[in-house]
C-alpha cells in the first residue's frame, strides 16, 4: 500500500486507469479476453501451429484485494502490473541474472573464452537494470503528471547517459518527494497513528540514510558513462561503449 501512495504522490490524482477490474482475467487490446487462445483447427496462418488451450490468468496471491483495488483507482491498469511486478521481483531480476553470468562455474562445459562472453552479457543486464530505473522515475513523473504511468516509463530515451545525469542532479529533497516521505512535522503524527510514536528517532536515522544513499548511488552511476584516456592507437571508451558494441555484433576473441 505505501509504496502504491508513494509512487501515486500524496495528493489524489485522476484515475488513469484503463478497462474494468476485473484482475481474474487478463486482457489485450480492446478490451477483449484472451485468457484461452483459439482452439485447435481454427487457427488460419498456417505457419502458426496449434497450441492447446490456456487456463484464465490467476489472482495474485503477493498482494492484497484492497492494495489491487487501490492501485487500479490510482492507475491505469497495465501500469499497475508493470508496478507491481518491478516491485515483487523485477527490481532485482537483471541483478541476480547479471550474477549468475559472471559465476565461476562453467556448466556447459564451452572451455576457453565463454568467461568473456558472459563477462559481456552481465554487463547487458547492468544495462538493462539501469534502463529499468530511469524509466520507473520517468513513469513516477509521468504518473503525476496526469499522463499515466506507462507513457512516462516507455518513452524514448535517445541518451541514456542524459537521463542519468539529470538524476544525478536530484537533491535530497528532490527524492524525498519522490519517495513520499514525510516531513519533520508531519513524521511524529504518521508514527503516532501507526503506534510507532517511541521509533521517532529510529525513523529520522532511515529516512536520512534513504535520501543520502539515493543521491549517492546516482553519482556512482554515472561512472559506467565516462570514457577512459584514450590509449595510443585506441580511442577511450566507457563501459556503455562497451556494451554498446558488444550488442551490435563485437566478437569476443
Amino acid at each position: 500500500m505505501l509504496f502504491l501512495r508513494s509512487v501515486a504522490g500524496d495528493s489524489p490524482l485522476r484515475s488513469n486507469r484503463g478497462g474494468d477490474r476485473d484482475h481474474d482475467r487478463s486482457s489485450r487490446r480492446g478490451g477483449t479476453d484472451t485468457d484461452v487462445l483459439a482452439p485447435r483447427g481454427q487457427r488460419t496462418n498456417e505457419l502458426m501451429p496449434n497450441l492447446p488451450e490456456l487456463p484464465p490468468t490467476p489472482r495474485t496471491r503477493f498482494y492484497s484485494g484492497e492494495m489491487l483495488e487501490l492501485g487500479l483507482e490510482r492507475f491505469e491498469r497495465e501500469g499497475l502490473w508493470l508496478l507491481v511486478s518491478l516491485h515483487h521481483y523485477g527490481w532485482r531480476a537483471h541483478a541476480d541474472m547479471a550474477a549468475l553470468l559472471v559465476g565461476g562455474a562453467d556448466p556447459l562445459n564451452l572451455g576457453e573464452h565463454h568467461f568473456e562472453h558472459r563477462a559481456m552479457a552481465g554487463l547487458e543486464e547492468l544495462f538493462l537494470l539501469l534502463d529499468q530505473l530511469w524509466r520507473t522515475m520517468s513513469g513516477i513523473r509521468s504518473h503525476r503528471a496526469g499522463n499515466g504511468f506507462l507513457a512516462g516509463y516507455r518513452r524514448y530515451g535517445r541518451d541514456v547517459a542524459a537521463e542519468f545525469a539529470a538524476l544525478q542532479e536530484m537533491s535530497e529533497g528532490d527524492w524525498r518527494e519522490v519517495f513520499g516521505i514525510p516531513t519533520d512535522d508531519d513524521l511524529p503524527a504518521l508514527l503516532a497513528e501507526h503506534g510507532a510514536a517511541e521509533d521517532l528517532d529510529t525513523a529520522r536515522e532511515l529516512r536520512d540514510d534513504v535520501l543520502a544513499t539515493a543521491v549517492r548511488n546516482m553519482q556512482e552511476i554515472i561512472v559506467f558513462f565516462v570514457r577512459t584516456d584514450p590509449v595510443e592507437g585506441q580511442q577511450g571508451r566507457s563501459l556503455r561503449d562497451i556494451n554498446n558494441a558488444y550488442r551490435h555484433g563485437t566478437q569476443v576473441v
